[in-house]
């Protein structure tokens, strides 16, 4: 995920598990992949962990700070 990603809308976040990530027919039906870079000494996020930071980067790409 960049940092200059640009969203639409509807959209709909689909959330892989640490193991096994998204199942083949799922991501079949998405329009778009994204995954958040990392450094070699972290090899996951949490799925907890990672919804934050997608759903920050969300709502800093509309332009609101808070909720």
């Amino acid at each position: 995920m960049g940092a200059s990603h640009s969203f639409s809308f509807p959209l709909a976040i689909v959330m892989g598990n640490e193991h096994s990530g998204i199942k083949p027919v799922i991501k079949k039906s998405c329009d778009e992949l994204l995954s958040i870079p990392q450094t070699k000494t972290v090899a996951s996020l949490n799925v907890s962990s990672a919804s934050s930071i997608f759903f920050y980067e969300i709502f800093k790409s509309l332009g609101q700070h808070t909720l």
